[in-house]
């Protein structure tokens, strides 16, 4: 039975490919963990905004969050 083996070149070559490419998922690993720590933070800055009503200009005509909340539950208890 024939069993075809790669001379010493061509396992150097393979083993070459086979780490550029492993370098390249490395690097992307790295960027992709980058970027969801950077959506984290977005994403709380985000919510920290919206909570203190700094998000949207307000309108002054607006009632106090703490009115809705009591008419909410107004609401509820009947």
């Amino acid at each position: 039975m024939f069993v075809p083996i790669c001379n010493l070149e061509e396992q150097h070559q393979i083993v070459q490919a086979i780490e550029s490419r492993l370098s390249v998922c490395d690097h992307l690993e790295q960027e992709i963990e980058r970027a969801l720590l950077q959506s984290e933070a977005l994403r709380q800055s985000i919510l920290k905004k919206a909570f203190e009503g700094r998000l949207v200009p307000q309108d002054p005509g607006d009632e106090p969050a703490g009115e809705l909340l009591r008419r909410i539950k107004l609401y509820q208890a009947k």
